[in-house]
């Protein structure tokens, strides 16, 4: 006999105010991260901004661009340290212009996978 699984269903997302860009998208994608990293549980309507989708949306879609090879390990790689920071990358503070070019190459193909979703607007 087959078992039937339950799988929530997002609650006010359709409601949810998009990003103004693919950076800020990230960014918050990241801090969720963190947060579930430090094992804070989400709380429905617990934000105080509602977004249109969960953070695992914006997790699918970079996941998504590297099955397509549209972004590679290095814009990963960048992705990640500067998610981390909080912050995306600074030539002037430090931050290679490499980096820099890479931060900004795979937030355009992010912005436009995330806006063609609603999610950026």
């Amino acid at each position: 006999m087959t078992q039937r699984r339950y799988i929530p269903k997002p609650l006010n997302q359709a409601d949810g105010q998009p990003f103004v860009n693919a950076e800020e998208a990230w960014l918050w994608f990241a801090a969720c991260q963190i947060a579930r990293i430090d094992g804070i549980k989400p709380v429905a309507g617990d934000c105080a901004i509602p977004r249109p989708c969960d953070p695992d949306d914006i997790y699918r879609a970079v996941q998504r661009l590297t099955r397509q090879h549209r972004i590679g390990p290095a814009h990963i790689a960048v992705l990640g340290r500067f998610a981390v920071r909080q912050q995306p990358p600074a030539p002037e503070d430090g931050d290679g212009a490499g980096q820099a070019a890479l931060w900004a190459e795979a937030l355009d193909h992010l912005e436009t996978e995330l806006r063609r979703k609603g999610i950026v607007a």
